[in-house]
């Protein structure tokens, strides 16, 4: 496998991309130390919709100090003229080191989150489930009961089903007791989003629909009179 690159491939688009959201030149608030501050949920999610448009161009969010520190010069420019005042030339040094100290300390939590905690809520709020390999498993979903499902291909006649399907993505995503996700195919998110039509009498919920928009728990239910 070869190593991932810590040297984005357009410093340009990346600092179009930060510009967008630095409304000041203090636009991130956190942990200078990599190896000090700690993991701040809350405050990391403050910045989702960024991470969110870093991550689409630069997957791995890699950066080394000297490379985050060109992409922060290229903000400044581009900022100047929306901030209260462009920053000096003495200000420059200090707002380029600051900020990508902040910047890579978060993306460093985030990456460290990716590979030991994938299915922790904050980070699935963040970046959505990571769709799990589907070798051995079946899974659909349930059109009359309203619910997605999975079996064992050595078991394909008992189905469990899902805790909850996220829509928060281009596709469903079903997610199951053990954290498994996965991508469904057989509805859209337009189809959950819209349904309301009552399932047979046999689903127990009560409910007319179940699922999860931007991380938020959402059911429909009938009004009792």
């Amino acid at each position: 496998m070869a190593p991932r690159s810590s040297v984005p491939a357009d410093l340009e688009a990346l600092a179009s991309c930060i510009a967008e959201y630095a409304k000041s030149p203090d636009f991130v608030n956190y942990g200078e130390g990599m190896d000090k501050t700690k993991v701040d949920p809350a405050k990391i999610l403050q910045y989702s919709a960024l991470w969110r448009s870093i991550r689409k161009l630069h997957p791995s969010l890699l950066f080394s100090q000297s490379t985050m520190e060109s992409i922060l010069c290229l903000v400044a420019e581009k900022c100047a003229a929306s901030w209260a005042r462009p920053l000096t030339a003495s200000e420059q040094p200090e707002f380029r080191t600051r900020m990508a100290r902040r910047m890579r300390t978060m993306a460093r939590h985030i990456n460290q989150t990716k590979v030991k905690h994938p299915q922790t809520q904050w980070y699935v709020e963040l970046v959505g489930p990571e769709p799990a390999s589907m070798e051995g498993w079946f899974v659909g979903y349930d059109h009359e009961l309203g619910k997605a499902w999975r079996s064992s291909s050595t078991g394909a006649s008992v189905r469990e089903y899902a805790d909850r399907v996220l829509l928060t993505g281009e596709k469903p995503i079903a997610v199951f007791k053990d954290n498994m996700s996965v991508e469904l195919d057989d509805v859209t998110v337009e189809e959950l989003e819209t349904k309301v039509e009552p399932p047979p009498a046999r689903q127990q919920s009560g409910g007319l629909w179940e699922g999860e928009r931007d991380g938020v728990r959402l059911r429909v239910a009938r009004r009792e009179s």
